[in-house]
Formats: C-alpha cells, structure tokens, sequence
C-alpha cells in the first residue's frame, strides 16, 4: 500500500518520500489530504489524472481572458509546476481544438502596429514577444508599401518641425527605408 499526502512544502509524498514537485496554492484544493494506491503506476496514472484537469482549467481560464501565443502558456504552466508531458497534451489538444493559434495573434499584431510604425519596428515588437518572425514572413509580406507610405506621412503630420533633414532622420531611425521616406517627403 502506497499512500499519497501533501504537505505545506512543495512537494507531494508517497510513503515519507517526495514524489512530485508541485504549486501548492494551486494544488491544494484538488488534492485531498492522504490518499491510499497499490502501485506506483496508479499513483502516477491518477496524478498525471488530476494535474490534467487543474491545468486544463487554467488555460482555458486565461484563453477565456485574452489570447496567448503558446510560448506564453508554456510558461504559465512550468511556472505553476506542471509537468511537460501534462503540458505538451494539453497545448496539442487546445492547438488542435483552435484555442491556441499563434498565427492568429501575429496577424492580429501586424493589423495593429502597421498604420504607424514601420516593418523592422513591427518585427521588433514580436521579436520581444518571443515571435520568431521569420517564421511569419508571408504574413510581414502583407504590409504594402502604400501602408508604410501612410505611416511616415501620418508620423511627419504629428510632428511640429518640419525640417526635412530631422523629419529623415527621425523616419529613418523608426526603421522606414530610405527610398520611402524620399518619396513621401518629396511629395510634401
């Protein structure tokens, strides 16, 4: 007979030994105070059971708020101690469901952040958000260049001086190309 406790630490026990790292807050209130199993295997099978359902719950907690890109919810889980085997099934069925679709979160970004800032800042942006956006190019490649046109034309109305050097100079370092900005700024 093998029993199963949890203790204040972090740890779930089998039989005085620590079995399983765990988040106790959010462990607690699933995991009853001793439980009593014949085999490792059912230990494992009924814990891999109930880590399953409380991290399926909290995703689709946080999915239910905002979306996240899958890198994100990675995270959230390992920082909650759940384990990657647990982790690895949920994000594939929520994948598959369409609850997870980072392409969706990066088209929704490029949408945002294209009237005013330029291709390399837009890569910069998902750059910092864990996006490789390389991996995304055809979805980049849908910034025309008419877009782009109206941005920096957008950006030189909102500034007061307008001196064509520092106008340049400020397009250019916001990542505008350079034969762009000539071209809007000799439009003016």
């Amino acid at each position: 007979m093998i029993t199963v406790r949890l203790e204040n630490d972090s740890y779930l026990y089998c039989d005085q030994e620590p079995y399983k790292k765990i988040h106790p807050p959010f462990f607690k209130k699933h995991l009853p105070g001793s439980k009593t199993f014949l085999t490792v295997q059912e230990v494992d099978q009924w814990f891999y059971s109930v880590e399953y359902k409380i991290a399926k719950s909290y995703l689709l907690f946080l999915l239910g708020r905002r979306d996240y890109l899958k890198k994100a919810l990675v995270e959230k889980l390992s920082g909650k101690e759940i384990s990657d085997k647990t982790s690895t099934k949920i994000l594939q069925e929520f994948e598959r469901l369409g609850y997870i679709n980072d392409r969706r979160i990066v088209q929704s970004l490029i949408n945002k952040y294209q009237e005013k800032n330029s291709l390399k800042e837009i890569q910069s942006i998902l750059f910092k958000k864990g996006v490789d956006y390389k991996q995304y190019s055809d979805l980049l490649s849908t910034i025309s260049k008419t877009t782009q046109e109206e941005a920096i034309k957008k950006l030189v109305a909102k500034k007061k001086d307008k001196d064509r050097r520092k106008l340049f100079s400020y397009l250019y370092r916001k990542g505008f190309e350079t034969a762009l900005i000539n071209a809007v700024l000799n439009e003016l």
